[in-house]
């Protein structure tokens, strides 16, 4: 094993205890495999950051933890790939997989970061625990590239845990950094015109939980998805990045995010709201983002340059997505909450519809028709608001349909605003109605004629 800017290739590594004192940058091509008992570990105290990447431009490097053997590193900031000039997004250029029933720890995860090309984390079983620097896949760091970079990061968990926060503060972000999934914020427009970042979190299984606070998926001049096809997601807050209110962000400035749920659990007990397509520079710095900030001028340039460019959207099509704080839709871009079919459910302390220049709450039926956005507070419609509803897979009775179940609602659609459609045969006439407690579409039961 060779430390700093030494290689290694294709090696198998078994030992009881393998001692790895890194600092700086670690290159290899092949595979890094820890078998056994063996751990990466780095016994310094001082915080560090290490980049591992291939040694080539067109290389691949894979380092994995399987058996029982484990990373222990938990101030040491990880960095997979590293700027390269020849690059593809064709397969993973680094990537750090864990398959084992050991507990490792890192100080953070970066992905695809600045011009790395595609990396990848993949964790199986075992946990993995992540402290202040974070999670982050792909997105800027510290310095600005030229036109023509690719930047991804990809992190798939289908078992096992991953923990967020928790572990001893290294000084660095402020404690927190969090999830973020395509993040782009520090980078201006200067020399680098063409280029967005990208990052695509998929949780397939397992449990992930986010306890700094901090999450932002597709925020200034990048890309971000989270798709939940199954497990357990939950976002919390500890005593460490309480001082901080850290909402959740899902498309930020001129970057878009998705977060889909489609099976599983997602939990977001921060009290703290969910802001979809948008969030004010005051509300970002109430965050405490900018405290992390390389270079604020740089996210005002983006403001200045493209307002209100910011697209997000949050898809329900099965499974749970709770959360004890508001929904914020359109807030400074286009936002979108999508509930699809009857086994879907959506959860919000209050909900916001503004106007600034597109929020749009979607609902599609399946056969059996399809469950309402709870609202436990006020739900509030602004004039430019829109509703959508799409009957055309539904097959079940004429009957009516909560779609926004709320305790209180202020404002209405406007009618201009409001689009139906596979609303035909026995469902023409279908129409959206207004109570004290929400919206509903009301689908007309007709007349029945019987003939002797």
């Amino acid at each position: 094993i060779h430390t700093g800017a030494g290689r290694c290739r294709n090696t198998k590594i078994c030992p009881e205890r393998l001692r790895a004192m890194m600092s700086g940058a670690f290159f290899c091509d092949g595979v890094l495999d820890f078998r056994g008992n063996s751990s990466f570990c780095r016994e310094n105290q001082s915080a560090s950051v290490v980049t591992f990447s291939s040694c080539t431009d067109t290389g691949s490097c894979v380092l994995s933890f399987g058996e029982s053997a484990s990373m222990d590193a938990e101030k040491m900031h990880l960095i997979l790939g590293c700027p390269s000039s020849g690059m593809s997004l064709a397969a993973p250029s680094s990537v750090l997989a864990f398959d084992s029933d050991a507990v490792s720890r890192v100080g953070g995860i970066w992905a695809g970061v600045e011009r790395t090309n595609l990396a990848q984390v993949e964790v199986k079983r075992g946990e993995v625990q992540v402290g202040s620097f974070g999670i982050r896949l792909g997105g800027t760091w510290e310095s600005y590239w030229s036109k023509g970079s690719v930047a991804r990061g990809v992190m798939k968990v289908s078992g096992g845990a991953v923990t967020v926060g928790g572990l001893a503060y290294n000084g660095y972000y402020a404690g927190i950094a969090g999830i973020c999934v395509g993040e782009g914020m520090n980078d201006g427009r200067e020399n680098n015109e063409d280029f967005r970042y990208s990052g695509r979190f998929e949780l397939d299984g397992g449990a992930v939980t986010n306890t700094q606070g901090f999450f932002c998926i597709g925020g200034g001049r990048a890309d971000g998805e989270f798709i939940q096809n199954g497990g357990t997601f939950c976002q919390q807050l500890t005593e460490t990045a309480g001082k901080y209110p850290c909402p959740q962000i899902v498309g930020a400035f001129t970057g878009g995010g998705l977060y889909a749920v489609s099976n599983g659990v997602a939990r977001f007990e921060t009290g703290e709201s969910m802001y979809v397509g948008g969030i004010s520079l005051d509300d970002m710095r109430r965050a405490g983002y900018f405290s992390l900030a390389t270079d604020v001028s740089k996210i005002l340039a983006n403001i200045a340059t493209e307002p209100n460019a910011a697209s997000g959207k949050v898809e329900v099509a099965g499974g749970s997505l709770v959360s004890n704080g508001g929904l914020v839709l359109g807030a400074d871009g286009r936002g979108e909450i999508s509930i699809v079919g009857s086994r879907s459910e959506a959860r919000f302390a209050s909900l916001v519809m503004s106007n600034a220049v597109e929020s749009v709450a979607r609902f599609v039926f399946d056969a059996d028709g399809v469950r309402p956005l709870k609202i436990d507070g006020l739900a509030t419609i602004t004039d430019g608001a829109r509703l959508e509803v799409d009957l055309s897979s539904y097959a079940g009775p004429a009957k009516p349909f909560r779609l926004i179940d709320c305790a209180s609602r202020m404002g209405d659609f406007p009618e201009s605003g409001i689009k139906i459609t596979g609303a035909t045969g026995r469902y023409a006439g279908t129409s959206v109605v207004y109570t004290g407690r929400g919206v509903r579409l009301r689908i007309p039961c007709g007349t029945v004629v019987l003939f002797r």
